[in-house]
């Protein structure tokens, strides 16, 4: 490296993250990108050293650490390398930190962090960094910009620390927090105090400031017990302070300097204050002696909150202000009310409480993220309200209407915002994940003060109702101008949203009938005075969609999408299995409306779906979610029967081609129709169990298909034909998703077998007529593809054992021999689209492939095969004996176009992954010998995907454990045939699988040694490892590596240098096959399962 190349690394700096245009930019990016070895390490410090360029400095830092990270076990193995490497880098920042810009210190900073915490465990030196900051930059006296520089490191490292890395398991970043926990932080957390000591008494610069907050605040914010950071810092956790930590916090100058800092210190610093006060709030609370002692640390928090509510401090800043309402919510789950209830100013805490919250309601529009926060708060408060026993009153029921009553009416006013100026406010109506954020603490305030909430609700609500039904009738008279209908339509929007809201915040309350104060007679009079009101809206809101132009409303939309969540969460406490016996919702409800029971109140909830359905035709969502409701009620045993009573059903299940369910004809609800007839199916299906309904049932859906077959195959490419075949395709596979048992599968298989199976019928059958036809297609013929394989991948499915035929029935071979026929027409030209290149075995991975696009039918294939192969009703001995090629020609083609995956694809896509897998265990668990068909290199393909798949952590468990499954699955093949070949010459077959099993692992000998040595490794050190499911394929791996065992012992004794230890060690290795004999009988695999147990804890120890 000379000065010449380090300009040379400017200039490529320079267009990578400057302003060049995009060719110019790629190419220098692709240029740098050859930097990432190990070997330039050398040439990238050279670099950092004489460039003056801070592009330079940031993209040769960031490529160092990347270095670093991915060949840290080189790196090490270079002895002092990385020693040097580190003061190199402490001298670097000493002498050059001070002229860089923050990013690039920031990012070198990160390069000495990332090295620390790799080698922590591994050399004591590494752990004198902390040390040696505080020495040679906090106490440094040379450079003014010292002192802020070692904050700043400190802080970096802390955060390195505290965050997980894929190069550590998760014992590893465990044993390091914890190590640096114990030795360093603690320190380091006074350094942070000092510096903020300083800040508040004006003797810091403001970069002093800013980076001793920090540090204080990942201090607090540390992962003190060594689980998952985001898993330790939610809002409802508990920070696990250490003990030695006890008597620096509980100082009370310590609070009293934080509240100072606070009022003194600028944003953003304020707001990290009150962040820091929020890890106070939620010590544990084993840290204090005694109440006396807890009783003190809440006070000196209150009491800082109460200076900060009178004199709203810091408030008008928007951060500060969501900071302080997490304090607030973070109280009562820390603290008992009656705690809260015995300091001394609680009164007058609770009150500046209520009345600030009542004001953040009132200004909703700059207070909007912060009032989950605060209703969290009060939602708590009210829950603990029936078992506080001190005599003091907590005053929660004389500020908390008014606290509930002005949450309901900023809805109220946002409702009529989102209309009038919806360009200025963000409607939580049109987010559904916002909007449950925000209903669900209202109905535990609501239930504890219901009979306020209850009554104030109604009399909001009605008004509007009213409204509602009078600009209805006046619109429909037709007696308006354009003009006036044009401000009546406006008016009908506005009540819309108060409405949504409204009835929104009703479902919340009645479906959450297990809340405090909620199983009296009364509160379910209440519900039931709800309930009359939003059912009685759900009959305006039909009415309505007579007026032209009604369902391209939004706000209409949302209001029916509100009554649906009501009536649902009405069904879930008074309808089906779950239902209050005996309740009091019934007589008001037959009071108000005239509904004497379930069932009556069923038929006005089905009315409400079948009016969607009939109305709402382009709306995708409200589709959606009343076809879910419907089939909500159609599962539940109890429901299911109470709408099977109804005439409108039993009248659906005659008319469900109707013109009038136009629903079914629109793109975007194709998808739809596969749940609406499942929906139907399950209905029919509890009517009755004779055949003569089902038949009738499926007349229009059996007429289509005639009409079908009887095209020819050029007609089939016409778009509304193509809409024709998806449709058809959609309505079965619905009717065979409700399919449950022997007896409704076998009505469906019957009726569809004649559509799949030239068996006994004369013409040529429609699935096969359409795959052959679409298969020739290319991509414009997916849409149709898929779900036809989805139809096949069903239907070969013997889920809770439905598919059971009579012993003499042949219908089993002839299902697989269909589904074989299928993939083979479907499978060879999707072959020669994804690897047109492939000449017999030699495939050619396919690339830079969208899953849609190349991989969902693959996907859909290999689960049709893997579901065929495990359905257990067909015998496959069958094929091979009669010289049927069905079996042969599945594996043969699915095989093929599993190879044409790269392990990249499988990792990228979870589903993908999830089906390659699971089909592998089957193909080796029972077909081992037709992968060995496969030559070497396809055979060692499949092999180092399965090592992939046991080594990756992006994997899911299920599916790594499915990855080793199989491979378990061969070497027990490849042990057992062993065996066989070895009893004598007679057993041809066992020694030729065999010698393809040896052909096929020469290629890669190492390849199973590796793999035991990964099982291993996941046993002794990854703590969420299924240990029964890995270790039932390591004892048939044992068996077939031979000496791999003894080299892993040798690794794991080479790692510990005392002589009693590794006497130990190996005690645990030798008892490891204690009683194991070398078979894999049933018994001795549960005797090797309990042997791992033993040693996994042992070697855990003695590690």
């Amino acid at each position: 490296m000379n000065d010449e190349q380090v300009r040379q690394i400017d200039q490529l700096a320079e267009q990578a993250l400057g302003n060049s245009t995009g060719p110019e930019r790629s190419r220098a990016e692709s240029v740098l990108k050859d930097l990432k070895t190990l070997e330039n390490l050398p040439a990238l410090r050279y670099v950092l050293e004489r460039s003056q360029s801070q592009y330079s400095h940031f993209v040769c830092s960031k490529t160092m650490l990347e270095i670093v990270t991915e060949n840290w076990n080189a790196f090490a193995a270079q002895g002092q390398s990385h020693n040097e490497l580190r003061t190199w880098l402490v001298s670097f920042i000493g002498q050059r930190g001070h002229t860089l810009e923050k990013f690039v210190l920031t990012s070198v900073m990160s390069i000495l962090c990332r090295v620390t915490r790799l080698g922590w465990l591994d050399n004591e030196s590494f752990q004198e960094l902390p040390q040696e900051i505080h020495s040679f930059f906090i106490c440094s006296k040379t450079s003014p910009d010292h002192p802020a520089m070692g904050l700043m490191l400190l802080n970096q490292l802390v955060v390195e620390v505290n965050t997980t890395c894929s190069k550590l398991t998760l014992s590893q970043h465990r044993k390091t927090i914890v190590s640096f926990r114990d030795k360093c932080l603690l320190e380091i957390f006074k350094v942070a105090l000092a510096s903020l000591e300083s800040a508040a008494n004006a003797g810091k610069s403001p970069r002093e400031v800013e980076m001793g907050v920090l540090l204080t605040l990942s201090c607090l914010t540390f992962d003190f017990v060594g689980i998952f950071a985001d898993e330790s810092c939610e809002d409802v956790g508990t920070v696990q302070i250490p003990s030695t930590w006890k008597a620096l916090l509980l100082d009370a100058k310590t609070m009293q300097m934080f509240w100072k800092l606070y009022e003194v210190l600028p944003p953003p610093h304020s707001t990290n204050i009150l962040k820091c006060v929020v890890q106070f709030a939620s010590v544990r609370r084993s840290l204090f002696a005694d109440d006396q002692e807890r009783s003190q640390w809440l006070g000196g928090i209150l009491s800082g909150i109460l200076s900060i509510l009178r004199g709203k401090t810091g408030l008008n800043n928007e951060p500060n202000y969501h900071e302080f309402c997490r304090l607030l919510s973070r109280i009562k789950p820390n603290y008992q009310l009656a705690e809260l209830v015995n300091v001394p100013y609680y009164d007058e805490w609770i009150q500046l409480t209520a009345t600030f919250t009542i004001d953040s309601f009132v200004n909703w529009q700059n207070t909007s993220s912060s009032s989950y926060f605060l209703l969290s708060l009060w939602a708590r408060l009210l829950a603990a309200l029936p078992y506080l026993k001190t005599g003091k009153p907590p005053l929660l029921e004389q500020y908390a209407p008014d606290v509930v009553f002005s949450y309901i009416q900023s809805r109220l006013n946002l409702a009529r915002a989102t209309v009038e100026t919806p360009n200025e406010v963000e409607n939580s109506l049109e987010d559904n994940d916002m909007l449950l954020v925000q209903l669900e603490s209202l109905p535990v305030i609501a239930r504890s003060l219901y009979e306020k909430v209850g009554p104030y609700l109604m009399s909001m609500a009605m008004p509007d109702y009213n409204t509602m039904k009078d600009l209805i009738v006046k619109v429909q008279s037709g007696t308006v101008s354009p003009e006036q209908q044009q401000q009546e339509f406006l008016n009908l929007q506005i009540l819309d949203c108060r409405l949504s809201w409204m009835v929104y915040m009703m479902g919340s309350i009645v479906s959450h009938h297990s809340a405090v104060g909620s199983s009296d007679p009364e509160a379910e009079g209440l519900d039931g005075q709800l309930t009359a009101l939003v059912l009685e809206l759900s009959k305006v809101v039909i009415s309505r969609l007579s007026i032209p132009g009604q369902t391209e409303m939004s706000t209409l939309q949302r209001l029916q999408s509100a009554i649906l969540y009501f009536v649902n969460g009405f069904r879930k406490v008074y309808i089906g299995d779950t239902s209050i016996p005996c309740s009091k919702v019934y007589p008001k409800l037959k009071e108000l409306t005239g509904l004497e029971d379930s069932i009556g109140v069923l038929r006005v909830i089905v009315d409400i779906i079948l009016s969607i359905l009939k109305g709402w035709v382009k709306c995708q969502r409200l589709i959606n979610e009343s076809l879910s409701l419907f089939l909500e009620l159609s599962v539940g045993y109890s429901s299911g029967r109470s709408v099977m009573k109804l005439d409108t059903v039993k009248l659906l299940l005659q008319q469900h081609t109707h013109p009038s369910f136009a629903f079914v004809n629109e793109p975007q609800n194709l998808k739809q129709r596969t749940k609406f007839y499942k929906i139907l199916a399950n209905l029919l299906f509890r009517l009755t169990s004779s055949d003569g309904p089902f038949e009738s049932f499926m007349k229009p859906l059996l007429d289509r298909a005639n009409q079908l077959q009887q095209l020819q195959p050029q007609q089939y490419l016409q778009p509304d034909v193509k809409a024709a075949v998806i449709g058809w395709l959609r309505d079965v596979r619905g009717v065979l998703s409700a399919c449950a048992n022997k007896r409704t599968y076998g009505l469906l298989f019957d009726w569809v077998f004649p559509f799949i199976s030239s068996y006994q019928v004369s013409q040529p059958p429609l699935l096969p007529k359409i795959c052959q036809v679409y298969s020739q297609g290319g991509k414009a013929c997916t849409d149709v593809l898929i779900p036809l394989l989805r139809l096949y991948s069903d239907l070969v499915y013997n889920q809770a054992q439905r598919i059971t035929f009579d012993a003499s029935s042949p219908n089993g071979i002839l299902l697989f021999r269909e589904a074989s026929a299928l993939l083979r027409t479907y499978g060879m030209p999707k072959l020669q689209e994804l690897s047109p290149q492939s000449v017999g075995w030699n495939i050619v991975q396919a690339a830079n492939m969208s899953f849609d696009e190349g991989f969902k039918g693959v996907n859909i294939c290999m689960n049709i095969l893997g579901r065929a192969l495990h359905g257990s009703y067909c015998n496959f001995g069958v094929f091979s004996l009669y010289g049927d090629s069905a079996l042969d020609d599945a594996l043969e083609v699915v095989i093929k176009l599993m190879l044409t995956i790269s392990i990249d694809d499988i990792i990228a896509y979870p589903k993908l992954g999830k089906s390659y897998y699971y089909l592998l265990e089957i193909l080796f668990n029972s077909h081992t010998p037709s992968l060995l068909r496969l030559p070497s290199a396809q055979f060692l393909q499949v092999l180092l995907c399965l090592e992939k798949g046991i080594m990756s952590i992006e994997l899911a468990k299920p599916v790594s454990l499915s990855a080793a499954t199989a491979m378990g699955h061969l070497c027990s093949f490849y042990y057992q045939q062993t065996q066989k070949a070895a009893v004598g010459s007679t057993q041809t077959k066992a020694c030729q699988s065999v010698q393809q099993l040896q052909l096929h692992l020469a290629s890669d000998p190492g390849l199973l040694n590796r793999v035991l040595t990964q099982m291993f490794h996941i046993i002794l050190f990854d703590e969420q490892a299924n240990q029964w499911s890995i270790s039932r394929p390591m004892l048939p791996l044992i068996l077939v590596t031979d000496s791999q065992l003894q080299q892993y012992r040798q690794t794991l004794l080479g790692r510990i240098t005392d002589a009693e230890r590794q006497g130990r060690l190996n005690e645990a290795f030798e008892k490891l096959l204690e009683g194991v004999e070398a078979n894999l009988e049933h018994k001795n695999r549960d005797k090797f399962t309990g042997n791992v147990t033993a040693f996994k804890h042992h070697v855990r120890f003695i590690l």
